[in-house]
């Protein structure tokens, strides 16, 4: 991040720091190998040729060792970087050699393009104008293949994420129907509820209403059988009387 920042000091204090841990650690890994040669390119960036060499040359004695055949040409890169930027282009053109021999084993495009153009470029410098542009073919074959497959991952990627929100679109739809659907039974169910209860109060008016027309009638029988055994007894008591 500092690095890219320009910001050199402090990527030089991280990596330094890191290296020291390594060292401490007695450690010779592929990780050490990659401090050492972003550590050489920050020094090329400063001007400081002579200790970018050396850690560049350290990180590629340790890619040897490991035989990682991403780091060598990762590793032969830093080294030719370096060198063409400290205007020492046949050596730069050694190990540009050198990095498309490892990436073209382990198919490395990015590092086979970063390889013709270190060739390009240092044999423009050597006024070498038919080797120049025969590495600059190459440089802009590997470039352009590179950025087609970039556009078509960047399509599929894009086919995919359409695919992803189109379906959860679908999903959204679907639950907003479910929704409704589950809305309408709510309001349904509701409303026969709402149809028993008037049913129910209903004919427990009706019962309450004829229960009490009931009870009015039997009283009404009651009290005109009541009279008219008081007649009866009444008659009888006159006819006794007369």
């Amino acid at each position: 991040v500092y690095a890219r920042m320009e910001n050199y000091d402090n990527a030089l204090f991280y990596l330094n720091e890191s290296n020291r841990y390594f060292s401490k650690i007695n450690s010779d890994s592929w990780m050490k190998a990659k401090v050492l040669g972003a550590r050489g390119i920050i020094y090329s960036k400063m001007g400081n040729n002579s200790q970018a060499l050396m850690d560049a040359r350290e990180a590629l004695k340790i890619g040897n060792k490991t035989k990682n055949i991403v780091l060598l040409g990762e590793m032969h890169l830093t080294v030719s970087e370096i060198l063409f930027n400290s205007g020492n282009y046949l050596q730069s053109i050694v190990h540009a050699d050198s990095l498309i021999y490892f990436a073209e084993q382990s198919n490395a495009k990015l590092q086979l393009q970063n390889g013709y153009r270190l060739l390009n470029t240092s044999y423009d410098k050597l006024n070498k104008t038919n080797q120049a542009y025969h590495n600059y073919k190459l440089y802009i074959s590997y470039r352009d293949s590179i950025l087609m497959e970039d556009q078509k991952k960047h399509i599929v990627d894009t086919e995919i994420k359409f695919e992803l929100i189109t379906k959860q679109q679908h999903i959204e739809l679907l639950e907003s129907d479910n929704v409704v659907l589950r809305q309408k039974e709510v309001i349904d169910r509701q409303k026969k509820q709402k149809l028993l209860f008037g049913i129910i109060f209903m004919a427990f008016f009706a019962l309450a209403g004829y229960l009490i027309y009931s009870t009015r009638l039997k009283k009404a029988k009651m009290e005109k059988s009541l009279l008219k055994e008081k007649l009866d007894v009444t008659n009888k008591e006159l006819t006794n009387y007369a």
